[in-house]
């Protein structure tokens, strides 16, 4: 009976020193977890930035009236500017942020707005001016 005792105490104390390892290791594995997410949005971000730019290339190339929707879908605050030639992503998460930056074919008007789940972007060529504009889901 002795043994048996002296078994269940071993088998107590590897699993007290196994969670006491996964409860030091368990910081480091959320650090490299954040840091997993945050380098999947600003890559989600910069396949978005050239998407755009991409989409108003086409859309230059078609008549005043053409339009495109684009579909976003963020896990992190984004802020899209649309100014003259330029569009304008940025990703924020606390203290970092990054941003993107990519010319336009055509002038667009103004706007900025943060997006931070999903939403359409509707990118209309009128006057040979961009317009975007977002609809929520």
């Amino acid at each position: 009976m002795n043994s048996t005792a002296q078994v269940s105490l071993e088998w107590l104390l590897l699993a007290a020193a196994f969670l006491a390892l996964f409860a030091v290791l368990l910081p480091a594995f959320q650090l490299v977890a954040e840091a997993g997410f945050w380098g999947l949005e600003v890559a989600k971000a910069k396949s978005f930035a050239d998407s755009f730019q991409q989409k108003t290339v086409l859309l230059n190339a078609l008549g005043n009236g053409s339009r495109m929707v684009m579909r976003v879908s963020t896990g992190m605050p984004w802020i899209i500017k649309t100014e003259e030639n330029r569009l304008e992503v940025w990703v924020l998460e606390n203290e970092r942020e990054k941003r993107f930056e990519r010319q336009l074919s055509f002038p667009a008007i103004s706007t900025e707005f943060e997006v931070v789940g999903s939403v359409q972007l509707v990118l209309q060529k009128q006057n040979n001016v961009l317009i975007v504009n977002r609809q929520f889901d």
